[in-house]
């Protein structure tokens, strides 16, 4: 029964972490356009 909890867990942080860095990607696209993404990136 433990071993289930924590597995929960686990996978309840890794989703939170998923669903943060997706949300800040869309957040950074509306703030900066896409071409000096690329500029930055390439």
């Amino acid at each position: 029964m433990e071993k289930i909890k924590i597995y929960l867990k686990n996978i309840l942080s890794l989703l939170k972490i998923s669903i943060l860095r997706w949300l800040l990607k869309r957040i950074f696209e509306r703030l900066i356009p896409i071409r000096v993404v690329e500029k930055l990136i390439l």
